[in-house]
């Protein structure tokens, strides 16, 4: 995994772009062997077309708008380089069922909306990408607190390399929990919402539903 590291230097060409917090998260998750997030109300950069990450990121009040396309490349290039490298990233993308139907795209909301669902459908066929939708009907579960992602450090013959991290994106910051207690709520959190969450099957099937739906 160590061979992994070089992943960090490819962020130079975009660092009049990037916030300290994301460089650091960059070089973890570029070392890190699988990465399982949340997010209850968008969908996570590494799952993202590049017209929804416009989309979500236009209308910010944290992104100036001569950035934003930049931006934009920055997490198209980032989703190329960890998602399909020879050693790709093991990733477990988990949100609620509304995210599905938050129209995203202005005026061009069907078109992309049906772009990012067949995209979804993509990525969910690799071996190292994994889909859960929670859905509505699931009720209260600890993830609505707020969204998360954990950074699990393995070799490559599955043993533990380093303790897993959870980092939390809150407005122009990052926090990065390494306290095992701390951690271990996440951890806890993360089964709970995966328990809540329908498979990976049934998640692509209810996508498929949502993406007839646009047709």
């Amino acid at each position: 995994m160590a061979g992994r590291a070089d992943r960090r230097s490819w962020l130079a060409r975009w660092s009049d772009v990037i916030p300290d917090w994301f460089r650091t998260y960059a070089g973890l998750e570029g070392l890190a062997s699988h990465v399982v997030t949340y997010k209850p109300q968008l969908l996570h950069a590494l799952v993202q077309t590049r017209e929804y990450s416009a989309g979500v990121t236009a209308p910010s009040a944290r992104v100036r708008p001569d950035q934003l396309e930049r931006l934009v490349g920055l997490r198209m290039e980032r989703q190329k380089r960890v998602l399909a490298d020879d050693k790709p990233l093991q990733l477990t993308a988990m949100f609620e069922e509304s995210v599905l139907d938050r129209p995203i795209g202005g005026n061009r909301t069907v078109e992309v909306m049906r772009a990012q669902l067949r995209y979804l459908l993509e990525l969910g066929k690799r071996d190292n990408v994994e889909i859960l939708v929670v859905p509505t009907s699931a009720g209260r579960h600890d993830g609505l607190e707020g969204q998360f992602t954990l950074l699990h450090f393995r070799n490559d013959d599955g043993s533990k390399q380093a303790q897993t991290i959870a980092f939390v994106e809150i407005p122009d910051d990052a926090v990065y929990v390494q306290d095992q207690r701390q951690v271990d709520t996440y951890l806890r959190s993360a089964e709970q919402v995966r328990a809540a969450a329908l498979s990976h099957a049934q998640s692509a099937r209810l996508i498929k539903q949502r993406l007839a739906a646009l047709d």
